[in-house]
């Protein structure tokens, strides 16, 4: 199965970051990069993705309005979103809002590889699994 990843972050070198760790992960993923969250439902068209990862601090309007947004619309509630943010004070807000995880962004390569991957290799399927919030957080906190 192709995994579909839609990845929504305004800094272009956390785009980079992702990109070169999940080519170590799955190298036959496709992802579908933003610099910000407007006009989110246009972008939400078949085929779906697997997973949305999803920054807090984004321009126009921030990770929690997104994720409001998609959370709204009943034929996006079985995808996965994880918020993936520097902001580690936003974990509950991000989890009160709908998301499924929060990654801390790590800083070591190894880290950001096993911090992605432990949310790609979750069974999502699984709706115990998908309700269980996780929170992945720097070594450093």
């Amino acid at each position: 199965m192709l995994l579909r990843i839609l990845y929504i972050d305004d800094d272009q070198d956390d785009h980079e970051i992702f990109e070169e760790a999940l080519k170590e992960i799955n190298p036959d993923a496709k992802v579908t990069y933003l610099l910000n969250a407007r006009n989110i439902l246009d972008h939400l068209k078949p085929p779906l993705p697997n997973i949305i990862f999803l920054d807090y601090n984004l321009p126009i309007i921030n990770g929690i309005e997104c994720l409001k947004q998609i959370r709204s619309k009943k034929e996006y509630d079985d995808i996965p979103i994880i918020f993936y943010s520097i902001y580690s004070d936003k974990v509950m807000h991000a989890h009160e809002n709908g998301a499924n995880s929060f990654i801390v962004k790590q800083v070591k390569m190894d880290k950001i590889k096993n911090s992605i991957l432990t949310m790609l290799n979750r069974d999502w399927k699984d709706k115990e699994s998908f309700r269980n919030f996780m929170i992945i957080r720097r070594d450093d906190q």
